[in-house]
């Protein structure tokens, strides 16, 4: 098959971290901002985040390479159609991001563009749409508009309810809403003291009063959740 798909060899991994477009490949063309043409998807420093992958040697075509220089992604045209060969485990990425298991893979941890997932998902619909002359696509933004920001803060240390308010008002005053998710804290723990109470309500009243939406963020960021017995859901405050 490796005629097939236009390389040579695989070479198995686990030490590989990056994986570069090629600006000069039509299907790369979208990827504009640098942090799209160069994405991560493995952290070789970690043994638990060190995704194996396979660099191919001798491509014809290379959509992208890893940063050793091997493909991660190859290209062949075969008649009227093409073959494509993945380095990468794309389910097994996704599904990292998605639990929220990133942690030594993307480049931030918060308030910051990490778009990874997003550009081989809109790599795998561009070669659909090349391949299909009758291609049926769903934007991926609402209204057909470029982007789509979702603006979200964590309220989990006392400090944070008095913030809150403050990013709340920016927020109104140029037009935003923005979903603020609220620890219910009313136990005192290694990480911080109590704020869910008659104190801690009136700023929670005011980001309603300033349009801004409230959610749950749990009740602590607690070390010992792990030996805590399983509860029925019937459960209220203060018990």
């Amino acid at each position: 098959m490796n005629e097939v798909f236009g390389f040579s060899e695989a070479q198995p991994a686990r030490t590989r971290r990056e994986i570069a477009f090629d600006p000069a490949q039509p299907l790369a063309k979208p990827f504009a901002d640098p942090r799209e043409r160069v994405i991560p998807f493995s952290n070789p420093k970690s043994s638990a985040n060190a995704a194996g992958s396979f660099g191919y040697t001798g491509a014809k075509e290379p959509v992208a390479r890893f940063d050793d220089g091997t493909a991660a992604i190859t290209a062949r045209r075969i008649g009227k159609g093409h073959a494509y060969a993945f380095g990468i485990d794309l389910g097994f990425l996704l599904l990292t991001g998605y639990n929220n298991r990133e942690q030594g893979v993307a480049r931030s941890y918060v308030n910051e563009y990490e778009p990874a997932l997003d550009v081989l998902l809109r790599l795998l619909r561009n070669m659909y749409r090349e391949g299909e002359t009758a291609a049926v696509t769903l934007d991926a933004v609402p209204q057909g508009k470029a982007i789509a920001t979702l603006i979200t803060h964590d309220i989990d240390y006392g400090a944070s309810l008095t913030n809150a308010v403050q990013y709340a008002k920016y927020e109104a005053a140029e037009g935003l809403r923005a979903t603020y998710f609220i620890q219910t804290k009313y136990v005192r723990d290694w990480n911080d003291d109590v704020f869910f109470n008659e104190a801690g309500l009136a700023p929670l009243r005011q980001l309603r009063e300033l349009g801004m939406e409230i959610a749950s963020h749990s009740v602590a960021h607690s070390q010992v959740f792990t030996g805590m017995q399983l509860g029925s859901g019937e459960e209220r405050y203060p018990q």
